[in-house]
């Protein structure tokens, strides 16, 4: 199971639900320690309050391969769901799906990046991370800022079998210092 959230989404109309829980911590954080799939994970949206929704949304996905993303328009939660296909969100995200309904069959991770660097945000808000997710490698690749040539390959099935370990991401790319399970390569 994994997870990622998109900021800056104004006027969503988010509002607390009087009939759902509140949780008292990152909710997040619990639904990633505690469900396995992207059902369980939406149950847990549907219990409890998340006032994240009132400026961001979420993209869950899971091992089988399916993938949701959670956000709320026009004052209402929405839920749109995808099992094994693409799903891109944030800004310029229609672009990026546009660029795979002409590519489908490429998953290289340079080819991917192509389709990042089409969809960054630049201006007052502009993407500071970017990252691919293969749930069948158990690898993230991360990008920092608007750089597209450089990522950080983690290996995270070896970080979720290990024991907890919290980064900052600035100090990631870092090339004085050395991650266990995170290695620093170039397109080429």
């Amino acid at each position: 199971m994994c997870w990622d959230w998109v900021a800056g989404y104004d006027n969503t109309g988010w509002e607390k639900d009087k009939s759902k829980k509140t949780y008292k911590g990152n909710l997040s954080e619990k639904i990633i320690s505690k469900c396995a799939t992207v059902d369980e994970a939406i149950n847990m949206f549907l219990k409890y309050n998340d006032d994240s929704f009132a400026y961001a949304r979420i993209m869950i996905a899971d091992k089988l391969g399916n993938s949701a993303i959670i956000g709320w328009e026009n004052g209402k939660m929405f839920i749109r769901r995808n099992r094994n296909k693409l799903q891109a969100f944030g800004f310029k995200g229609d672009a990026v799906k546009s660029y795979f309904s002409e590519n489908s069959k490429n998953t290289d991770v340079n080819k991917l990046a192509e389709a990042l660097e089409m969809a960054h945000q630049e201006g007052k808000y502009p993407t500071q991370y970017s990252n691919i997710i293969s749930i069948s490698e158990g690898k993230i690749y991360l990008y920092r800022k608007h750089n597209y040539s450089e990522y950080l390959e983690i290996n995270y099935l070896d970080k979720l079998n290990n024991s907890y370990s919290s980064y900052k991401m600035s100090e990631l790319f870092d090339r004085k210092k050395s991650f266990s399970d995170m290695v620093l390569k170039t397109n080429n």
